[in-house]
């Protein structure tokens, strides 16, 4: 959700931010569903700038469910993790 937020200056951030608020907008319009986790909760709290922090609330706001992260959820990011993590990035 950050990513709108970032330095706009290389392509791919500028990139990834067009997509963010696309799938943003059709969540608006109720054409998507956003579903965020508590760990999204956690980051937006500790965001030290409160114009960010208050437009990150915002968009936790559109979530239509909060996932709360447990050991299961835990072990299969990792094991994704560890899968993808050697899959060099565009």
């Amino acid at each position: 959700m950050n990513r709108p937020f970032d330095d706009q200056s290389s392509l791919r951030i500028r990139l990834e931010s067009e997509t963010i608020k696309e799938i943003l907008l059709l969540c608006e319009l109720r054409q998507w569903y956003l579903i965020c986790s508590d760990i999204s909760k956690y980051e937006i709290a500790n965001t030290p700038d409160k114009g960010r922090r208050k437009e990150l609330e915002a968009i936790f706001g559109l979530a239509s469910s909060v996932i709360e992260i447990n050991d299961q959820i835990l072990a299969t990011g990792q094991c994704v993790f560890r899968t993808f993590s050697s899959v060099p990035l565009i």
